[in-house]
């Protein structure tokens, strides 16, 4: 995603990882209720090691169309990004 957005707008965009209690403290020091930070830092643990890795044709029964590519979404939305 870095790298799709990083070509698209023409300057480097890093992508830091972080672990799951840096991101449930900055959650927290946003104003999210800590119930709320760490079972999101939990469930956004899980989708980085995979478990949502699975695909499905959800978006094409859906809207009728095959889904686009991230690199197709953020060309058409670059506006967006800036």
């Amino acid at each position: 995603m870095a790298k799709d957005l990083t070509d698209a707008l023409g300057h480097a965009i890093e992508y830091r990882k972080v672990t799951p209690d840096e991101h449930r403290r900055t959650m927290i020091g946003a104003g999210v209720p800590e119930p709320v930070a760490t079972s999101n830092a939990q469930v956004f643990d899980l989708i980085a090691h995979g478990d949502a890795a699975w695909l499905s044709d959800d978006a094409a029964s859906i809207t009728g169309h095959p889904p686009r590519s991230l690199r197709t979404f953020i060309a058409d939305h670059v506006a967006a990004f800036t």
